[in-house]
């Protein structure tokens, strides 16, 4: 019994320490994504003819209490999920013509493109929806979409304290080139495996190395995907030209490229 009670603070100071730990964690979370979880893209919807006055319109909307900066928006054709890791995908975006300042409660608009309905037989996709890059008052930079957000490379965000240390040291940049190079080698050449250099430059300075295409691609995409610069990316082939039939006159569904001759 004496055991037993010597052993309870210790008990009651461990849980104590844990549950502090964990709060902490969670409010430089909700911290860091306040401003982007405060951030949607949807489309609208109409009904009757669709003409000039009538017509579907892609949003961004802030419903923070902070002015974010929208730096790209378009329409996402691809997968959300990856179905295939030993081949690498990014998502097809129609680039639409909205950016600029969104103050807290406004919202940007634009019409949205005619639909694009085709199956390419090499890779099916489908309609992602609106997918916007923005920036919060903290430099930080996330990729918005209609089910997810996450953290995209910000060249403007100051160096953390760790990263000021390495660029300080003499063997830096020659580590780091090493470290990348070889990294993207082994994930070219089996990208479906979780590589040891990759999990440990991401752990070490996180943002640094690899390439930021894969920013637009899979929500379940392995990370270390982002060091795969120079591997074949399975991409949709889309027109990326917006059309609009209410207004241009062109066909609603714009002709697709032909499919690729057969093997």
């Amino acid at each position: 019994m004496d055991e037993f009670l010597r052993w309870v603070p210790i008990g009651i100071s461990a849980a104590a320490l844990w549950v502090g730990v964990v709060n902490w964690r969670r409010t430089s979370r909700l911290d860091r994504w306040q401003h982007a979880g405060s951030v949607t893209v949807y489309e609208t919807w109409v009904l009757g003819e669709i003409n000039a006055e009538n017509h579907p319109e892609v949003v961004v909307r802030n419903d923070g209490n902070t002015t974010v900066q929208l730096l790209n928006f378009g329409l996402a054709y691809g997968s959300w999920w990856v179905t295939d890791r030993h081949r690498p995908e990014t998502w097809a975006v129609l680039p639409l013509p909205l950016h600029g300042s969104i103050r807290p409660g406004e919202e940007l608009r634009c019409p949205a493109p005619d639909p694009i309905s085709f199956y390419d037989r090499s890779f099916p996709f489908s309609d992602l929806g609106p997918v916007a890059t923005i920036e919060d008052v903290n430099a930080r930079r996330w990729v918005i979409t209609r089910v997810d957000r996450r953290p995209a490379p910000s060249p403007h965000r100051p160096p953390r304290r760790r990263d000021a240390w390495f660029e300080r040291q003499s063997w830096w940049e020659r580590w780091d080139e090493r470290l990348t190079t070889r990294a993207m080698r082994a994930v070219e050449k089996s990208p479906g495996r979780w590589h040891p250099v990759p999990m440990l430059i991401d752990w070490v300075w996180g943002w640094r190395p690899g390439s930021e295409e894969p920013t637009m691609g899979p929500l379940k995409q392995p990370r270390a995907w982002r060091y795969a610069n120079g591997a074949e990316w399975r991409v949709p082939r889309i027109d990326t030209v917006p059309h609009y039939t209410w207004r241009d006159g062109l066909p609603a569904v714009p002709t697709p490229p032909p499919p690729p001759p057969a093997k």
